[in-house]
C-alpha cells in the first residue's frame, strides 16, 4: 500500500520565520521549513511512503519495504528489504562504500558529507533481514529515532534536509516522524533541527543555559532588555513562555516528561536557540 502525505495529514508544516519563532534579520542567512507527520506515518512490507520535503506535490524520495525469496540449499529463504529511493537529481548522505548514514540528532548535513545519487543499492538500504538465519544489516535496522540526511533540488538548486524514522530489527515496519529542509540553497542543517539557525551573537557569548534535575536554568550574563524565553519539545510545541525579568532565571519542568527540549531566547535583536535534556 501506498501512502502519501497531504496537506491534510500533516497537521503541523511550519517555517521558522513564522508565529512565536520569527527569527530576526540579522539571522535571516538561514530558514528551516519543518514538517510534522501527523500521525505517524508507518508502512509495512509491500508499502512505499512518498515524500514530498518541500510540499510542492512533487516526490522527492520514496521509502518501501520489500519481501522477497532466494534459492539457499534447495530451499527458498526470504529476504526483507528497507529502501529510500532519491529521484531524479536528489541524493542520500551515506556512509563509505554503504548504505544511508543513520544520524543522531544534532549532527549537520552539509556539502561535506558523502552523497550518492544512485538509485540502486547499497545506497538505498537502510536495512536488510534475513529472519530465518536471524540476520540483519544496513544503518537504520532495528533503530529508533534516527535522521538520514538528504540532498535535494529546488528550482535546479541544492538543498539540505533530513527525515526522522524507525525501523525494526527485520525490515517489515518502517515509521515516518518528521522532516525538515533549509529554504535557503546551500545551508547546512542540524537533524532534528525545528528552528532557524542562529549566528553566534551577543547571547551566544554571555547565556548559558543548562538542566538541572527538573528545572532549566538561564543565566543572563552581560545583556540588556526585555525579551521572551520558549521552551519547545521535539515536536515544536511550546511548552512554556516565560518573560525576561533578571539575569537568573529559573524554568520548572516538573510536570513535563523526560527527554531532549530547546530553549529559544529572543532579547532585543538577538535570539537563540540550545538543546537541553530533561532527566
Amino acid at each position: 500500500m501506498k501512502t502519501k502525505p497531504t496537506l491534510n495529514s500533516k497537521l503541523k508544516s511550519y517555517s521558522a520565520i513564522a508565529g512565536t519563532m520569527i527569527a530576526t534579520a540579522n539571522s535571516a542567512e538561514a530558514q528551516v521549513v519543518y514538517t510534522d507527520v501527523t500521525p505517524d506515518a508507518s508502512i509495512t512490507s509491500g508499502g512505499t511512503y512518498d515524500l514530498d520535503l518541500n510540499n510542492d506535490g512533487t516526490v522527492d524520495y520514496e521509502f518501501s519495504l520489500n519481501t522477497g525469496t532466494f534459492t539457499y540449499g534447495g530451499l527458498p529463504i526470504q529476504y526483507n528489504t528497507a529502501q529510500l529511493t532519491p529521484s531524479s537529481g536528489n541524493a542520500i548522505d551515506t556512509v563509505a562504500g554503504g548504505g544511508p548514514n543513520a544520524h543522531d540528532i544534532n549532527e549537520s548535513i552539509n556539502s561535506g558529507l558523502i552523497w550518492a545519487d544512485d538509485a540502486g543499492a547499497p545506497y538505498q538500504m537502510l536495512g536488510f533481514a534475513l529472519p530465518a538465519f536471524s540476520y540483519q544489516g544496513g544503518n537504520f535496522s532495528n533503530q529508533t529515532n534516527k535522521y538520514a540526511g538528504l540532498r535535494f533540488k529546488i528550482a535546479g538548486v541544492d538543498h539540505y534536509g533530513w527525515v526522522r524514522i524507525d525501523l525494526d530489527d527485520v525490515s517489515t515496519m518502517l515509521t515516518i516522524k518528521d522532516f525538515a529542509y533549509d529554504a535557503t540553497p546551500g545551508a547546512s542543517i542540524l537533524t532534528g533541527a525545528l528552528t532557524t539557525a542562529i549566528n553566534e551573537n551577543s547571547l551566544e557569548k554571555n547565556v548559558l543555559i543548562y538542566a538541572s534535575e527538573n528545572i532549566i536554568n538561564v543565566n543572563m550574563n552581560n545583556t540588556k532588555g526585555e525579551g521572551m524565553i520558549t521552551v519547545l519539545n521535539t515536536l515544536g510545541q511550546v511548552i512554556s513562555k516565560t518573560s525576561i525579568t533578571g539575569s537568573r532565571m529559573n524554568i520548572s519542568m516538573l510536570n513535563e516528561s523526560s527527554g531532549i527540549y530547546f530553549v529559544n531566547i529572543i532579547q532585543g535583536s538577538s535570539e537563540l536557540t540550545k538543546k537541553v535534556i530533561i532527566k
